[in-house]
């Protein structure tokens, strides 16, 4: 009995057998690689998640650290002694420091003093302050009008070295973005004094290799409310 089927119907039959088994091969590959990059995109998703988690964490522990600091070495009574120690490496080797936190009084304006070590390895100190977003700004009365002071201590109980004042009482504050009150986490600086390296060292200011700056921020109002209040 003769074969039905010729060559040439045998050959198509196994030509469109072989490509319905591509098709289905390449739909399965299709899938595991469709599959394979949603699982990429999940596990990447998920590592993100778990970045900003230990980010989050780590801005906490910064957070809860820098409050004891501040509870530990800052001060409520408008004046800061801030140590710098080891302070010819430091001025070697940092860039920015900045200091505890110093508020006016218990319920008063909150800032921090910075200091950032500029030229080569330090050549001198710009100090600076910023005013910081404090629990009692709604009650205080802004712009803030500080009177301040800051020098270094050689001996106790001496005049400063370096000292320097500002008063900000009778100023025109209206384009000072430093003293109104912050919006944020700290406002920007206000520039205080730059020191020489080399003059701190030459006049023997540093005790024990610590430098102690200090510095006083009082909330003084403008001489004009005190010329109205006294009428």
């Amino acid at each position: 009995m003769s074969d039905p089927f010729s060559l040439e119907d045998n050959l198509l039959f196994l030509v469109l057998l072989i490509l319905r088994n591509i098709a289905s091969v390449s739909f399965v590959l299709s899938c595991i690689t469709q599959r394979y990059i949603q699982q990429q995109e999940a596990d990447q998703a998920y590592i993100h998640f778990l970045q900003r988690i230990s980010k989050e964490q780590d801005k906490e522990i910064l957070r809860r650290k820098r409050r004891e600091w501040d509870l530990e070495l800052g001060s409520k009574n408008g004046k800061l002694i801030w140590k710098i120690e080891d302070f010819e490496k430091t001025s070697r080797k940092r860039v920015f420091m900045e200091s505890p936190l110093l508020m006016t009084s218990a319920q008063g304006y909150a800032v921090r003093l910075n200091v950032h070590f500029e030229g080569d390895q330090g050549q001198h100190l710009s100090f600076s302050l910023r005013v910081q977003k404090g629990e009692h700004d709604g009650a205080l009365e802004w712009p803030f009008r500080p009177d301040i002071r800051i020098g270094v201590i050689k001996f106790p109980n001496e005049p400063l070295e370096f000292e320097k004042k500002l008063d900000f009482r009778s100023a025109d504050l209206s384009q000072s973005v430093g003293l109104q009150q912050p919006v944020s986490g700290e406002n920007p600086k206000i520039d205080l004094v730059t020191i020489q390296t080399s003059d701190i060292l030459e006049r023997g200011c540093l005790i024990e290799g610590t430098l102690f700056v200090e510095c006083t921020v009082q909330n003084i109002k403008r001489n004009v409310d005190f010329q109205q209040n006294s009428n």
